[in-house]
């Protein structure tokens, strides 16, 4: 007999399947990101109302049959209403819901990524100045990073922890690199700023109601940006394959 269970969290993915159904990606409170086929989802009288909507916090009740997590109930803990009812708040929650869709694997609990993720939506909620939204995204991304041990070394050099007086950014190494232990030839090194490295390790290490002491540039918060996707993206790879193959098998 499948037992009952019950988790809560935030909807981060949501695709159709079939007539009537979805799959809904929900990054769980603790179970990590979890996957719940919802059964007749898509009817007019569906049972589960607006609370597969995405990014509304819900909580879930399902059961497990022939490797599935078939979804029962779903009622609304938090509709996150002032997100979906302004575009600029809107689309960086978005963004962020199919970054994280990306980055976690499937049930491998991540509960501090949960509770930075409901942080920010909170802190996107309540400000005002749009100018400021690229600043704090970066700021998210950092936080989950190295809540998941993946952050990168920002402070000092990644390989002798020594502070450089010159640096350069290393996708392979994890991080900056000082004259002496940087390679040259590397195709993933590039010169970073000592100031950048500071900002951006500033937001890593500032809680998201401090952010406003940083002061950063739009061109520089676009440059950290970049930076860490593209950190992101190079250490996602491996791990991609690595999912595409055990799929496979």
């Amino acid at each position: 007999m499948s037992r009952i269970k019950k988790t809560a969290g935030f909807i981060i993915r949501s695709i159709n399947y079939g007539d009537t159904s979805r799959i809904i990606s929900v990054l769980s409170q603790d179970e990590g990101k979890v996957s719940f086929m919802a059964k007749g989802a898509r009817k007019i009288e569906s049972k589960f109302g607006s609370a597969l909507e995405l990014l509304t916090l819900t909580e879930f009740v399902y059961y497990q049959k022939e490797g599935l997590k078939l979804l029962s109930q779903a009622s609304t803990l938090n509709p996150y209403s002032k997100l979906k009812s302004d575009y600029d708040r809107l689309e960086v929650a978005l963004r962020t819901a199919r970054w994280l869709q990306r980055l976690l694997e499937e049930d491998h609990g991540e509960p501090s990524v949960f509770l930075i993720y409901k942080d920010f939506l909170e802190m996107l909620c309540s400000m005002l100045e749009v100018e400021h939204f690229a600043l704090y995204e970066l700021s998210f991304k950092l936080k989950v990073l190295a809540s998941m041990g993946l952050a990168p070394t920002l402070d000092r050099c990644a390989l002798c922890n020594k502070a450089p007086e010159r640096s350069w950014f290393s996708l392979e190494k994890g991080g900056l690199l000082c004259q002496n232990c940087r390679s040259g030839g590397e195709a993933h090194e590039r010169p970073l700023n000592l100031g950048i490295a500071k900002g951006l390790n500033m937001l890593l290490r500032l809680p998201f109601e401090k952010l406003t002491r940083i002061k950063l540039s739009q061109d520089v918060t676009a440059i950290g940006t970049k930076l860490i996707d593209e950190f992101t993206s190079h250490h996602l790879r491996p791990l991609m394959q690595q999912r595409k193959h055990l799929a496979q098998n």
